[in-house]
């Protein structure tokens, strides 16, 4: 998992000195990694025919300023390792803070209306 915003530090100078950040040599910015996993399998561990879906899972935590991060993932061929081919995938995922936030909200709402019926209810009781 690589972080894309906000822009690190170090393309932010790049990109504000107007210099293109992604390198001469390469097609794509090198995004700075900030967490990754790596799978090993036996032979027989993970297979997936032609014209089958199979899905990989893994947890991350990361900070929470960071809202868009880039996703980079290689199975390699078991058949054809030493020539180093694969499947490679890269994907984008931007977290939705406002949907966090308006959880909260709403979380913060019922422990209020749970906290006023139980201070109601106390008052009754007292009388």
């Amino acid at each position: 998992m690589r972080q894309v915003v906000p822009l690190p530090p170090e393309l932010q100078e790049t990109v504000q000195t107007g210099c293109d950040p992604v390198p001469e040599d390469k097609a794509e910015i090198e995004w700075p990694m900030i967490a990754s996993r790596e799978w090993h399998w036996s032979k027989h561990d993970f297979e997936v025919e032609p014209s089958e879906a199979d899905s990989i899972h893994a947890d991350f935590i990361i900070q929470s300023d960071i809202k868009v991060v880039e996703f980079y993932c290689f199975i390699s061929n078991s058949k054809k390792k030493r020539k180093r081919l694969g499947w490679p995938l890269t994907t984008l995922h931007t977290f939705n803070t406002n949907m966090e936030t308006n959880e909260m909200a709403h979380d913060k709402g019922n422990s209020k209306s749970r906290l006023d019926e139980q201070q109601r209810q106390q008052k009754q009781q007292q009388k």
